[in-house]
């Protein structure tokens, strides 16, 4: 404007037509009453030719009514400067303008130079940043993630998602920095990233008002937002992702651990199966040849000694069988308090000097299925562990035993197959605790912490529970102790009282013909001279299709069948099977090295079999046998 009203003076008239052309905005040129001159922009911007403009009464027709006494009051008061009105164009549209007025002299009368800028570019142009900023808005607000609108790292926009991430009210973290919601060390990650306009996500220690640290995952993009370069970054708390994470390792640690422990279990239920096996022949045969010798004989001694190591090996093969959950149980509804009770009693001797032994019964606790002898040996195995784990003499360690139906974490060593509610038996010590190390490989058998430990213990444990159909799990911090949860299933009966389990004498069997079926060589002969020094009859058979021949060969003319379980070939129980349609209700003794469970187990608890462990001394041998000869007799 002041440059066209230079013009003006130095040339006269056609000063201001002439420079006008040269400027993008619309000049006009009036003398307060009518337009003298103007340049082709403005008649443009009004839809008017040149000669239809020049001549126009100011305002007249080319201001719109509401806004013609400000233009009139400005002109009266010579106002120069700069303001914002609106022009009305042919036709009757409405344009906002912004006006730049300057006074000019010119021969000695006063012009007024006006600049009309048509600001709808200008203002489309904010209607669309604006809607961006409203789209911005409504992203931030409905998203699930903290997200920051920064210039320099300090913020300018915030989402709710982001103050309640770090736990502050929204209006506190305007106008905060990287330093305010991390560590120093995040800080200057975050600091470096804005700075090299880094966009792959990373993570660094976020800081909640509250002074807690959580991991904090960092993504950032800069664009331009109302009209600035900023950077838009998006932000999310790893802290439930990072749990979930660890849930998903200690149950990937916890399955595989389980798998490696089911294959030493499927090992070591193997070897003592051919174990029991050979155990028999010894037993057996050392009882046969103590009956042989003279009462005062000193080869006695030395087959007692004989019986005595088998005896400690047959222990040792239980304990397998435990580690494996294939142990023979007897179960029936145990008072578990009670067995407690009595197993401390036993350790009492070893337990002097050491931590003392609180016990915690809950009232009305029912009865636990399961087998009592095998119980005790869980009791005795993590009260030894944990006694053994407690160096202060001072620090009790805690027995409980309880009705719940809390279950086991989710990272339990087992989980019980047995639905709720449970007896859960309690093993609380205050000492040393297990690192992770330790804690992953309690259970593996042969593993001990202890100098002369030989860690069968614990995996026979883990093994009898696994039987008991119940589950395991063990809290435990180096330096805050270890807490080992067990559950059992509850019984629907009462639990009887404890009883002396001192075997009862009992007669010899009467006579008979016995097919014996097993395909080892050293039980066979065990029991064909058991029976037959009872007078028996006793008819030998390697293996079940030998002895489904000699039964039907005779006419099934037997008096009892002795059958092993466990066969190459035909089973035990697929030979009963084919016993049974030829020559039902005959009488069955089962032999196994492992439990008895599915059809032969129901037969057993029906009455209509029985049931002799592997390894077992020749009284229980012919205990057993005229046992089921009493069934026979019944039937």
């Amino acid at each position: 404007g002041g440059r066209g009203g230079g013009g003006a003076r130095r040339g006269g008239g056609a000063g201001p037509g002439a420079l006008a052309e040269t400027t993008f905005e619309g000049l006009v040129v009036h003398d307060g009453h009518r337009v003298i001159d103007c340049n082709q922009t403005a008649c443009d911007l009004v839809g008017l030719t040149r000669d239809q403009l020049i001549g126009q009464t100011v305002p007249g027709s080319l201001i719109p009514a509401d806004q013609a006494g400000e233009v009139l009051s400005r002109i009266a008061d010579g106002y120069e400067g700069r303001y914002t009105t609106a022009v009305t164009a042919r036709g009757g549209e409405r344009i906002p303008v912004e006006l730049g007025i300057r006074e000019v002299e010119v021969d000695g009368g006063t012009m007024r130079v006006v600049a009309v800028r048509d600001l709808r570019p200008q203002l489309q142009a904010e209607e669309r940043l604006r809607e961006a900023g409203d789209r911005l808005r409504a992203l931030l607000e409905t998203t699930f993630e903290g997200v920051v609108v920064s210039r320099g790292g300090l913020v300018l926009e915030a989402n709710e998602g982001f103050a309640e991430m770090c736990g502050y009210e929204h209006h506190e973290v305007f106008g905060m920095t990287p330093g305010d919601v991390t560590t120093p060390e995040g800080a200057r990650t975050v600091v470096e990233n804005i700075r090299s306009e880094l966009h792959a996500p990373y993570v660094v220690d976020g800081v909640r008002k509250s002074g807690e640290l959580f991991p904090m995952q960092i993504q950032g993009s800069e664009c331009y937002y109302r009209g600035e370069r900023v950077r838009i970054t998006g932000f999310r708390d790893l802290t439930d992702e990072r749990r979930e994470e660890e849930r998903r390792r200690r149950l990937q640690l916890r399955v595989e651990t389980a798998q490696r422990l089911e294959g030493l279990g499927i090992l070591a239920g193997g070897i003592a199966h051919d174990f029991n096996n050979l155990l028999v022949g010894v037993l057996g045969n050392a009882d046969l040849l103590e009956h042989e010798l003279p009462a005062d004989g000193p080869a006695r001694a030395r087959v007692r000694a004989i019986r005595r190591a088998s005896s400690r090996a047959a222990e040792l093969v239980k304990r397998m069988l435990a580690y494996a959950g294939r142990n023979q149980l007897e179960i029936r509804s145990v008072a578990l308090a009670e067995v407690v009770e009595d197993t401390i009693e036993l350790l009492g001797p070893t337990l002097r000097d050491r931590s003392p032994v609180q016990l915690r019964f809950a009232r009305d606790v029912p009865g636990a299925e399961g087998d009592s002898g095998q119980l005790r040996q869980v009791i005795m195995n993590l009260v030894a562990n944990a006694v053994e784990a407690t160096p202060d003499p001072a620090a009790p360690v805690t027995v409980s035993v309880r009705q719940t139906a809390t279950p086991l974490p989710d990272d339990a060593d087992l989980v019980p197959a047995a639905p709720p509610p449970w007896v859960e038996l309690s093993v609380e010590d205050r000492g040393t605790g297990m690192d992770a190390e330790t804690r992953a490989r309690m259970f593996d058998p042969f593993f001990s912490t202890r100098f002369a430990g030989r860690g069968l213990g614990l995996a026979a444990t883990l093994g009898i529970v696994r039987s008991h159909r119940g589950g395991l799990s063990v809290d435990s911090e180096p330096g805050r102790g270890t807490t080992v949860r067990v559950l059992l299933p509850v019984s629907s009966e009462p639990p009887p009282e404890l009883e002396d389990s001192l075997p009862v004498p009992v007669p010899a069997p009467q006579r008979g013909r016995v097919l014996v079926v097993d395909d080892e060589e050293p039980v066979r002969e065990v029991l064909r001279a058991a029976l037959s020094r009872t007078g028996m009859e006793v008819v030998l058979a390697e293996h079940a299709e030998e002895g489904l021949r000699l039964a039907i060969a005779q006419d099934g003319a037997f008096d009892l069948f002795v059958l092993d379980l466990t066969m190459p070939g035909m089973s035990g129980e697929e030979l009963y099977e084919e016993l049974e349609q030829r020559w039902p209700a005959q009488p069955i003794l089962f032999t196994s090295g492992h439990d008895a469970d599915g059809m032969v187990a129901e037969l057993v608890h029906g009455g209509r079999a029985g049931f002799l462990p592997k390894p077992f001394r020749v009284a229980a041998l012919l205990s057993k046998v005229r046992e089921v000869l009493a069934l026979g007799d019944r039937a």
